[in-house]
């Protein structure tokens, strides 16, 4: 309770702090936080402009905005909540985008051995990580997979449920769960297991961006994570992307 409450005051003294007029502050869904620091870097030596990041579920980034949130960019990690927040006037119109596509995978520390993802109901995997599907698309895809696999009933008491992918996998990383449902993305640079999840078995993990702040310095970042350069940066974080 203490350390929820912390982490809710130090949000609101982070988001409340004065930005600089050659800042920008983004709302980044957790899966995308690794990607985003570079795009991040990335920008600031093209243009001269700090990129702040504040990173979350999707649920709870969307939560923040309708309550005012001074965001100037919000990167989803699914379609609903952009185009939910151009409908409702917190999202500027003609902005809203597709960024990339997810990709979900298994992910396991090199001491615990995975080769399908149907081991997930042996007796030797006790936890399974996924981040919460109330609040975060990532999670419903893999109750979606687990589902269409016929694993849910059998791995369902075995789930564990983190606030976004990050702390689905963190879980993984500390032990206190043998396997990670989550994205590619969250993964790289991270040593351990892949098993790679067959995409016809959820949703496409469609993400959408779209500018909150109708400035010329909020269109110029959208239009620069339109560029090629990039595109070419989200497919090496691990997403799919339009040519």
């Amino acid at each position: 309770m203490i350390r929820a409450a912390l982490s809710s005051l130090i949000l609101i003294l982070f988001l409340f702090t004065p930005l600089h007029a050659a800042e920008l502050l983004v709302a980044t869904a957790s899966n995308a936080i690794k990607v985003m620091k570079e795009l991040a870097r990335t920008y600031q030596e093209l243009e001269g402009v700090r990129v702040r990041i504040v990173s979350g579920s999707t649920g709870k980034l969307y939560a923040q905005i309708i309550n005012g949130a001074p965001y100037h960019i919000f990167l989803s990690a699914d379609r609903e909540r952009p185009r939910l927040l151009e409908e409702k006037g917190h999202g500027i119109k003609g902005t809203r985008f597709t960024y990339a596509r997810g990709v979900l995978v298994v992910w396991t520390r090199n001491d615990m051995p995975l080769g399908s993802i149907e081991e997930l109901a042996s007796p030797h995997i006790r936890l399974v990580a996924i981040a919460n599907p109330d609040t975060a698309p990532y999670g419903r895809a893999a109750i979606e997979v687990l589902k269409n696999k016929g694993l849910l009933k059998g791995v369902e008491h075995k789930l564990l449920y983190g606030e976004n992918v990050s702390q689905a996998l963190g879980f993984t990383l500390t032990g206190n769960a043998d396997a990670s449902i989550v994205a590619l993305s969250a993964v790289y640079g991270v040593e351990g297991r892949l098993v790679k999840i067959d995409p016809s078995l959820h949703s496409p993990i469609e993400q959408d961006a779209i500018a909150l702040t109708d400035t010329p310095q909020a269109r110029r970042f959208v239009e620069f994570l339109m560029s090629h350069s990039a595109r070419r940066i989200f497919e090496e974080y691990g997403y799919l992307v339009e040519p």
